[in-house]
């Protein structure tokens, strides 16, 4: 696999780059979540005049990783097979697997968990369900530490936002702390924050208290 195809950061700010210079795109409003939210964060202090307003999900100034995020998909255990190339014969059977290394689907009545993941996944050429994901997302992912603890320090980028900030924080999240999202307003002054409580990381953005958050912050 060629460098311009691997999922690095350095890839997803050209990506976002192109994305919208292609679009013909001058300014606009960024939502990220989780690496999401660092790419916007990055790309906010390299591109000033583009991001209007931000807002972040569960990211902030420092980013705690106590387990492998559940966005990034590990790297394949020789005797297993990687979680994209699982196959499924029902949804039923998806949706169950997919609560597992999902903890905030867990939490989803069923007819949503459901739902959402019938839109990720697609009929294989076996006649039986996959993920629509790209399995070269197993060749460039990272593996999880052993039960180990590290903090990813952001600051550096998050002081040179020049855009308004939103911070959306799950009470239960371990990624984002409370004592990071208090430090925020410091280091730049107007960050508003909300903590939408009873999820874990990362919110799913349209939990009552974090919709009318981004209705009044993007008005």
């Amino acid at each position: 696999m060629g460098p311009q195809h691997a999922y690095t950061p350095p890839n997803y700010l050209a990506d976002i780059g192109a994305f919208l210079k292609t679009l013909g795109i001058e300014q606009a409003s960024f939502i990220g979540s989780s690496m999401g939210g660092a790419m916007a964060m990055i790309f906010a202090t390299l591109a000033p005049n583009i991001i209007d307003r931000l807002v972040v999900n569960d990211i902030g100034g420092e980013i705690v990783i106590e387990a492998p995020d559940p966005i990034v998909i590990e790297a394949p255990d020789p005797a297993q097979p990687a979680l994209t190339d699982r196959r499924f014969r029902t949804i039923a059977d998806a949706t169950c697997f997919y609560r597992e290394p999902f903890p905030p689907v867990a939490l989803l009545p069923e007819p949503v968990a459901e739902k959402l993941t019938a839109d990720s996944v697609k009929i294989g050429k076996d006649g039986l369900l996959v993920w629509k994901t790209d399995p070269a997302v197993n060749s460039g992912a990272a593996t999880g530490g052993a039960g180990g603890r590290s903090v990813i320090q952001m600051w550096s980028f998050y002081q040179k936002v020049k855009a308004p900030v939103l911070i959306v924080r799950a009470a239960e999240s371990t990624a984002l702390t409370r004592e990071t999202v208090s430090k925020l307003p410091s280091v730049l002054p107007g960050t508003r924050a909300v903590e939408v409580p009873g999820v874990g990381h990362t919110p799913w953005l349209n939990e009552p208290l974090a919709l009318q958050a981004l209705r009044d912050f993007l008005a």
